[in-house]
């Protein structure tokens, strides 16, 4: 059976936005400078804690005042996840056109799993993901393989048959720890460039150009 796992921030969802401006606004509250949205796109990926890590000030990263702003962080992110964030064009239509094949999929993000799960019910309610793995105890943090094997488990596949979808070097890496054909997405928060250095295996520039790659796979 071919299954897809997706990437959600950067690649289902447009959720830049909202985590840039939560993160300035714990960035202002405590005296630091805050930064543009698109450095954003290089802070984000590896979870909270490390988005927090990266938009302090290099000389201010002290555990204590990390776990002090990333709490903050959250507070503010859950009340404000959603001013901004938008589903990307095309998406609904790609996960429609999978379901229609039959073609099981599911999420494996860093994002913190009530995080996740709220953008999942809040902007993909219409669509039945087979699974949706966040950061969560117990399940390392991408690149580490671990969500993604639970989830083609959970889907029914075998990891050669299971495509693991993203927009970012991380997904990449866990593509490969996992032993899964990778797709990078062009649309999302980082460049074509760092995909292909990373070796993603398939590049698309537009969702709909998912369906006929794992469709060809299905009528093998």
């Amino acid at each position: 059976m071919t299954a897809i796992i997706f990437d959600l921030d950067g690649t289902l969802l447009d959720t830049l936005e909202d985590i840039a401006d939560a993160t300035n606004k714990v960035l202002s509250r405590n005296g630091f400078p805050i930064h543009s949205v698109v450095s954003y796109r290089h802070f984000v990926g590896n979870g909270a804690r490390a988005l927090v890590y990266r938009a302090l000030p290099e000389e201010r990263r002290t555990n204590e005042l990390i776990k002090s702003c990333l709490n903050e962080f959250r507070a503010e992110y859950a009340e404000n996840w959603n001013r901004k964030t938008h589903v990307y064009p095309e998406i609904h239509e790609l996960l429609e056109n999978l379901a229609s094949l039959n073609i099981p999929f599911s999420i494996n993000t860093n994002k913190p799993q009530p995080h996740a799960e709220k953008a999942v019910e809040g902007y993909l309610r219409a669509h039945a993901f087979a699974g949706v793995t966040g950061q969560r105890e117990g399940v390392p943090l991408k690149p580490e393989p671990a969500g993604a094997l639970q989830l083609a488990e959970i889907m029914g596949s075998e990891p050669t048959d299971t495509y693991f979808v993203g927009d970012s070097s991380v997904d990449i890496r866990t593509a490969r720890a996992a032993a899964m054909p990778s797709v990078g997405v062009t649309w999302g928060f980082r460049t074509e460039r760092e995909l292909r250095e990373e070796g993603a295996l398939h590049i698309v520039h537009n969702p709909l150009e998912i369906v006929p790659l794992v469709s060809t796979t299905c009528s093998r």
